[in-house]
């Protein structure tokens, strides 16, 4: 095992608010990875070690501030939650017939094949409710 995984395993903490458990995974591998080539790209233009240091540390202060914030948002809006997801998902699915498959965008009638893909995979989903 190496030392990365071994920080991985490590950076596990779990917090206990009010009755629930809630359980927050600290992947130290993939922030290590990321700050290194970060780092790397800042040195290699010039600047100095210091700037490097200090510019990495300043874009991973947001991240903590925008954990607590959709924290709270998930929280508060608990009942809408369900709908701004399965729209994300239908947005999702939309960008990926449109974009990612090459068939759909061969003829003039991109439209079309983007609706009829959109239709199947909801009656998919309908059938696989219905029938368990």
């Amino acid at each position: 095992m190496s030392t990365l995984e071994k920080m991985k395993y490590k950076g596990k903490v779990k917090l206990k608010p009010q009755k629930n458990y809630m359980k927050c995974d600290i992947n130290l591998s993939f922030n290590i990875s990321s700050e290194i080539s970060e780092l790397t790209v800042l040195l290699h233009k010039g600047m100095s070690q210091k700037k490097a240091f200090m510019i990495g540390q300043f874009s991973g202060m947001v991240e903590p501030i925008a954990g607590v914030l959709g924290a709270v948002l998930a929280i508060t809006m608990r009942n809408i939650l369900p709908f701004t997801l399965s729209f994300a998902a239908g947005a999702m699915i939309y960008v990926v017939i449109e974009e990612l498959i090459p068939e759909s965008q061969m003829m003039e009638t991109t439209k079309i094949a983007t609706i009829g893909a959109m239709v199947g995979f909801t009656i998919m989903m309908l059938l696989d409710v219905a029938l368990g």
